[in-house]
């Protein structure tokens, strides 16, 4: 006797996915399902009240993968804010990983100008942390008033300037030219 094949027995094989939707709805686990047969069924019997549907699972919105490109090519090009690539995506509503996936050479080249931009802004500011200290501590001495760290301190905007090594640097420089070191 030949025996039917697998497809006409059980036409369609739930997924576990699948399975375990008809758990949560039942209230039943899988375990207790495995364990006592009789207890799904029983769940399916003396249930009477809709239940609500469980949570929707994370599914990733598609990529417009033209407004992307655009948005890059127009950072490259220089009409729009340079910015690194997690804002980008950040301000595309995407995932960082979705925008090197799509566009590696973009993003590497955007990522690339934009250490350099962050890089030169750090040098920007050091720079005029150091020109504030130098004015303070000059200012200071002309006002008779010996320029020590926390005199220096009081005078600049923000007083936690004065722990960038920088600003120590340039404090110690200018107080050796004064002649007061």
């Amino acid at each position: 006797m030949r025996l039917p094949c697998k497809h006409t027995l059980y036409p369609h094989t739930p997924s576990l996915e699948t399975l375990l939707e008809f758990c949560y709805a039942c209230q039943v686990t899988p375990l207790q399902i495995m364990r006592t047969p009789g207890t799904l069924l029983h769940a399916i019997q003396t249930e009477m009240s809709p239940r609500p549907r469980r949570p929707q699972r994370f599914t990733r919105r598609p990529v417009d993968r033209q407004q992307v490109q655009e948005l890059l090519q127009a950072i490259l090009d220089g009409r729009a804010e340079l910015a690194g690539v997690t804002n980008l995506a950040r301000r595309l509503g995407l995932h960082e990983s979705m925008l090197w996936y799509y566009f590696p050479q973009e993003c590497a080249v955007v990522t690339q100008r934009y250490q350099e931009y962050e890089k030169q802004r750090r040098k920007d500011r050091e720079l005029r942390v150091c020109q504030e200290v130098r004015q303070a501590v000059i200012t200071l001495h002309a006002q008779g008033v010996f320029p020590s760290h926390r005199k220096v301190r009081m005078v600049l905007s923000d007083p936690n300037l004065m722990r960038m090594p920088q600003a120590s640097a340039t404090w110690h420089a200018v107080r050796h030219e004064l002649g007061l070191e």
